[in-house]
């Protein structure tokens, strides 16, 4: 089924022999096939809450929660009072 679906956005087109990606998103939006989202209720940490539920967070960069470890934190604050912060990499 999933190789007839795909064989089905090709076309005879002489440029990019494939449907324009618009296209192609039309027919995932008709065919309801957008993966479900999940909405987090909490700080992402090692443990979420998603719909409700206190789970395992292992698909964030926070895994290890130190995006929220106090020590770190107050870190980050000692050096922006130093350093200020800027996005330059030079």
């Amino acid at each position: 089924m999933i190789k007839k679906w795909i064989e089905s956005f090709y076309i005879n087109d002489k440029v990019s022999g494939v449907k324009p990606i618009n296209q192609i998103l039309d027919y995932i939006d008709a065919h309801d096939l957008y993966p479900d989202t999940r909405i987090i209720n909490s700080a992402v940490e090692p443990e979420a809450v998603i719909d409700g539920k206190t789970v395992l967070m292992f698909a964030s960069n926070n895994y290890l929660g130190l995006a929220t470890h106090k020590k770190v934190k107050d870190a980050a604050i000692k050096a922006i009072e130093k350093y200020g912060v800027g996005s330059t990499g030079s």
